[in-house]
């Protein structure tokens, strides 16, 4: 099961496994990660599970389909919905920051 870690907004680093084929979002909230409230359930339509990538972790993840370009175009590079991302054995020590909350 591939090791992800994700930094809060507090900067706290949580190790989670999530099983492959498991969405990050998924992950993120069966681990307890409360900052990613995930509103929509996963449909790419509230922007609630943002994370960020940093140049370095970008080019683990496919790129992002039409659908969650649109909600992420008045975001900086490397904003990313932990919902559309699924995880595959490849992203084993992946790193993400959660997105500070839009309001």
């Amino acid at each position: 099961m591939p090791e992800i870690v994700f930094i809060t907004t507090a900067g706290d680093e949580v190790r989670v496994g999530v099983p492959v084929g498991m969405s990050l979002m998924r992950g993120a909230i069966e681990s307890g990660i409360d900052e990613i409230r995930a509103e929509c359930g996963g449909v790419a339509s509230c922007g609630t599970c943002k994370i960020i990538l940093d140049e370095a972790n970008q080019g683990k993840i496919a790129p992002a389909s039409a659908i969650e370009g649109s909600m992420l175009e008045d975001d900086p590079s490397g904003y990313r919905l932990s919902c559309q991302i699924v995880v595959d054995a490849a992203m084993d020590g992946l790193v993400v920051r959660v997105a500070p909350a839009e309001y």
